[in-house]
């Protein structure tokens, strides 16, 4: 669900412009196979201060790396630890999927290639994990070429890059 909201104020002779809100579906958890009907995605962690998020004004996410001057890829254990320590709200698997089910929303900047390799965005405020294995992984939003698609990525491998996390700096 979506709301909009268009105000305008004037002071001094300023103006502001309409706030697009996503709204976050909070009266049900999150179920994996909403996303991945062949999968069954264990919740092991999660950001509380992103679960406590019931609408977000799109404007304000913004998309962030950890990866440090010379790094080309980190190892994705390690990128959350470091995201842990920038006090970023890093946005959970129930944004992701408010954001595809309204993918209109998706701001159009987050679909260009980085070094010609299309853009995942993590949303690695859930960490999940699958029943039968004990790899831990995150939800990413992936860029095709043409659409947006869910995808897993896996902390057990190195991350480049072109996957930056979904965060909020200041709320």
């Amino acid at each position: 669900m979506v709301r909009l909201s268009a105000r305008i104020i004037k002071e001094g002779g300023m103006e502001e412009l309409s706030m697009v809100e996503l709204v976050i579906d909070r009266t049900q958890p999150f179920i994996s196979a909403e996303l991945f009907e062949f999968d069954r995605l264990i919740i092991e962690e999660q950001d509380e201060r992103s679960l406590a998020l019931k609408h977000i004004d799109i404007a304000k996410i913004q998309l962030r790396n950890v990866c440090r001057p010379g790094e080309s890829y980190i190892y994705g254990e390690e990128r959350i630890a470091r995201f842990k320590k920038t006090g970023f709200i890093r946005l959970d698997a129930k944004v992701l999927k408010a954001l595809l089910q309204n993918k209109a929303l998706i701001p159009e900047g987050w679909n260009q290639k980085k070094n010609g390799i299309n853009p995942c965005i993590a949303f690695d405020g859930t960490i999940l994990h699958r029943e039968y294995e004990k790899g831990r992984c995150v939800l990413a939003l992936c860029w095709n070429g043409k659409k947006w698609n869910p995808a897993m990525g896996w902390l057990s491998n190195n991350w480049g890059g072109n996957s930056p996390s979904a965060v909020l700096i200041n709320i």
